[in-house]
């Protein structure tokens, strides 16, 4: 399960630029959507009821909250991710997934979110790879840590599956 750390991180990263290009759409949005909305209100036929201002500001209150959710997760998914390829940070990575569920309120990002999270979850809160963030974090090089993982499985699999050919 350690293996697949690289593959998760690099999904963070990934979809942190994903949230971030999101966020800073949503900022834009905020302040150009209320006076196309005020336009469209004054191109509308007569007789028909106007937009109310609170709408407007509202509008620009739901694109800001939207856009400051993708901003916090992206900048954390990408710090994380970037640690988490070198198998240090494993708390780090934890709270990137969290936090990243929020990102799932904006709509735009659910799916991959979701999916993130979970595939994530899975993998971090496996034993190997926690034994994996522990190695990286004593100083051992990504390479390292690899070969141990490698050394690791084949004594599992020696005790677990003996020699199939000798008597016994």
């Amino acid at each position: 399960m350690a293996r697949q750390v690289p593959i998760v991180a690099i999904l963070m990263i990934v979809q942190g630029a994903l949230e971030g290009l999101a966020g800073a759409l949503f900022l834009v949005a905020a302040f150009v959507v209320p006076p196309l909305l005020e336009e469209a209100a004054r191109q509308q036929p007569a007789g028909l009821p106007m937009l109310p201002e609170t709408f407007k500001q509202f509008a620009m209150a739901i694109y800001l909250a939207l856009g400051a959710v993708a901003l916090v997760a992206a900048p954390l998914r990408i710090v994380a991710g970037i640690r988490n390829l070198s198998y240090r940070g494993r708390g780090l990575g934890l709270t990137a997934l969290f936090v990243g569920g929020l990102s799932m309120l904006t709509c735009y990002c659910a799916p991959t979110s979701l999916g993130l999270m979970i595939y994530g979850l899975i993998v971090y809160f496996n034993e190997e790879t926690a034994w994996a963030f522990r190695l990286g974090e004593q100083g051992m090089s990504t390479e390292e840590v690899k070969k141990r993982l490698e050394e690791r499985r084949r004594a599992v699999r020696e005790i677990d599956q003996p020699d199939r050919w000798t008597d016994a």
